[in-house]
């Protein structure tokens, strides 16, 4: 049933056969994975159960599922040792990559400045660094923060017509703004 649940989100749209799939086994899981006598039988299997209903395979990070799994596979008898520690060790491998673009990013969000330069952009670069182009949607998410959070509508169609321009010279509007756009041309492009 757990395989059914989790291949339901493998669907496109329009498959209603595979979200049916997904509003059968869904409540029956969840069921499944309060019961003290699966916990008592397999806790693994109910472990697998609580995270797929919580955060399905195929919507998860797979850096976090890599993680989430090692520890089943750990606690699953008759597992293979030498595959534990090799999958241990990759884990661990690329979490220090992680780390180490994750520090160089931050040196370059701190000489950036924009969150202390701009008073309502948000410091959120951990959060960012998930996604692809981290530098691109760090300083996205400080455009992003201008649109919702700083500019009248006025300013900000200004700032659209000189970004679609890309004119680094950004006559006509208010310094403050000029300032972002300085970063997309001198820090992303």
């Amino acid at each position: 049933m757990l395989s059914l649940y989790e291949a339901g989100y493998l669907r496109t749209h329009g498959e209603s056969i595979l979200d049916e799939a997904i509003a059968f086994t869904k409540p029956h899981l969840a069921a499944a994975a309060g019961a003290e006598d699966l916990k008592l039988a397999d806790s693994t299997l109910a472990d697998r159960i609580a995270h797929a209903l919580k955060w399905p395979h195929r919507k998860g990070m797979k850096r976090v599922e890599h993680h989430f799994f090692i520890s089943i596979y750990e606690q699953t008898q008759g597992h293979d040792e030498a595959l534990l520690k090799l999958a241990k060790l990759s884990f661990n491998v690329v979490q220090h990559l992680y780390q180490k673009e994750l520090k160089v990013l931050t040196k370059w969000w701190i000489e950036l400045d924009l969150p202390k330069r701009t008073s309502y952009a948000r410091d959120k670069l951990v959060e960012v660094y998930l996604y692809c182009f981290t530098r691109v949607t760090t300083v996205g998410s400080v455009y992003d923060d201008t649109y919702d959070a700083y500019g009248t509508i006025e300013e900000l169609e200004k700032f659209t017509a000189a970004i679609h321009r890309w004119d680094t010279s950004m006559q006509g509007i208010e310094p403050k703004m000029k300032l972002r756009n300085d970063y997309t041309y001198g820090h992303i492009c």
